[in-house]
């Protein structure tokens, strides 16, 4: 039967090799989730960045942030229509519901458990405006944001 742990999610947010054949396919959704979230924002999965502990002493160690963390706060918004801040700033001119059917299906990929995450056909039904972006995630979806 599939692999259905967080364990078997890699380096980078992409499944690793642990137990070739016997990953889940929910998992391939989040793997294009994360691949989603890439493209949306122009940022790698990971990237490393400074945190500054504050004691008697400075100490800073350099942390890995994976995208999908660095992106839990900040796609409420983009949710909302508010894709400052969120949005690759390189992309000058893009079509905003293409935008919102992006953004859209990769929450859903990435924060959704796997027991509720859409399958792939659907991902790719939304993205070709087959089906509207409230059918692949939706504001009682939001909880998974908070948790």
């Amino acid at each position: 039967s599939p692999i259905f742990s967080i364990s078997a999610i890699g380096k980078g947010g992409f499944p690793s090799k642990i137990h070739p054949g016997k990953l889940s396919v929910k998992l391939d959704v989040y793997s294009f989730g994360v691949v989603l979230l890439e493209l949306i924002t122009g940022r790698k999965s990971t990237h490393e960045d400074i945190d500054c502990v504050k004691s008697t002493h400075e100490d800073v160690h350099i942390v890995e942030i994976h995208i999908v963390d660095w992106a839990k706060s900040r796609i409420i918004k983009a949710l909302k229509g508010e894709y400052m801040n969120f949005v690759d700033s390189n992309l000058q001119k893009y079509n905003r519901r293409e935008m919102q059917r992006m953004i859209f299906c990769a929450a859903s990929c990435v924060y959704k458990p796997l027991y509720c995450r859409p399958t792939i056909k659907k991902i790719v039904e939304a993205l070709e405006g087959h089906i509207p972006p409230k059918n692949i995630w939706d504001e009682n979806d939001n909880k998974f944001l908070h948790s």
